[in-house]
């Protein structure tokens, strides 16, 4: 069964049998419902996305070749995924699975079957999964009792295995809204922010900072902003910034910061892009998108060998891709293929830098890829609903 399932899924994907699945090893079938491990497409660097699977209303996540062809779920069963996250080499896959009770965590390692590693009330809802570099944790969102709103975000680590749980940092530390950890590329370090602060008062975009810790919860402090609350109504001189990402190389940050057009001001919002030092120094402006429809998380995503950043200035159809070089040397990647053009709302690189994935915020959401340079934007999966990986080539 275990062979014949990959020479099939390769042979309908147009590639060689010997080739290897986002998984390094051979599937296996299980029955159950709330996690069940299919057969993985075989192939260099395939794409995932979580998306119902042909035929299926259930949201699970879905693989398929960057060539093209049918998207083969990696997951099985309901209820429907809401999160998952991809580990660097992606040999290990964690996911979440919601019903109207309960949130259910699992972890599938090389193609074995998925195994449960965290299950609580639905109110907890942990989200935004990050592994560590060298595998071992998981850096997540889970929701707790606010002193303000009802609940709050708080930054949190686990063993791959759901033991060793400890918070990082919460709510009376941090402030409001904590959200979108992100590991240094050595594991030493969490970065994270107040990007998901509510804004209750009915003031606009309140204060976000960045933030980082260590994953133990020691040594957390806000590497901008010091001077601002997150949580608390827009001061003179404060902003939302959101979405921090490490360099590869893990000497710089690069980050989203918006200045909002407040009440009475003629200001149009400006959205940044921001590069800084680890310790917070050097913070200084590469790029920048100004007006209504100005991205307000423009979030960055870095090339992999660390030469190039990509980001989505707005929000708009016909909204282009805008590659930019640390020193701030921009480059337009045109999100059209004639006069078929998508809107993207989200994107990750190729494990050789030369493509983007996307995510579509059109009236037929979906997946594509194009070139860096502007070429071949084609559809590789329909409904997608998060998640967008390009996972690595594998090693049989």
């Amino acid at each position: 069964m275990r062979a014949a399932a990959l020479v099939a899924i390769a042979s309908a994907m147009g590639l060689a049998a010997a080739a290897c699945s986002a998984f390094p090893t051979s599937a296996t079938t299980t029955t159950t419902t709330t996690g069940e491990a299919a057969p993985r497409p075989v192939g260099p660097g395939p794409v995932a996305f979580v998306a119902p699977a042909p035929g299926s209303a259930q949201a699970n996540v879905l693989a398929v070749s960057p060539r093209g062809g049918a998207a083969h779920p990696v997951t099985r069963g309901r209820p429907p995924v809401v999160d998952a996250a991809w580990s660097r080499d992606g040999r290990e896959l964690v996911f979440a699975r919601r019903s109207t009770r309960r949130v259910e965590v699992f972890v599938a390692r090389g193609g074995g079957r998925p195994r449960l590693i965290r299950r609580c009330a639905a109110a907890c809802d942990p989200h935004g999964f990050a592994w560590s570099p060298d595998g071992r944790r998981i850096a997540f969102v889970t929701d707790i009792d606010s002193h303000f709103t009802g609940t709050a975000g708080e930054i949190a680590v686990m063993n791959a295995d759901g033991t060793g749980f400890r918070a990082v940092c919460a709510e009376v530390n941090c402030g409001q809204g904590l959200a979108d950890p992100q590991w240094s590329p050595d594991g030493s370090r969490l970065l994270f922010s107040n990007m998901d602060v509510i804004d209750f008062s009915g003031l606009g975009v309140l204060p976000s900072r960045i933030w980082v810790a260590r994953p133990d919860g020691t040594d957390a402090r806000p590497l901008t902003q010091r001077h601002c609350r997150p949580g608390h109504p827009p001061l003179r001189g404060c902003f939302y910034d959101s979405a921090a990402r490490w360099s590869p190389d893990g000497r710089w940050i690069a980050f989203s910061r918006l200045l909002q057009a407040g009440p009475g001001r003629r200001r149009q919002p400006r959205t940044t892009i921001e590069l800084m030092h680890p310790d917070g120094s050097d913070p200084h402006t590469i790029a920048a998108s100004t007006g209504e429809l100005c991205n307000q998380i423009m979030a960055p995503a870095w090339s992999p060998d660390g030469s190039r950043l990509a980001y989505i200035p707005r929000i708009e159809r016909n909204a282009n891709v805008i590659v930019a070089t640390p020193t701030g040397r921009l480059s337009v990647v045109r999100t059209c293929a004639g006069r078929r053009c998508i809107t993207p709302n989200g994107l990750v690189w190729s494990p050789d830098g030369r493509e983007l994935a996307l995510l579509s915020a059109t009236k037929e959401p979906g997946a594509y890829l194009i070139t860096t340079t502007g070429r071949d934007l084609h559809a590789v999966g329909r409904d997608v609903q998060c998640c967008l990986a390009w996972l690595p080539p594998l090693e049989p």
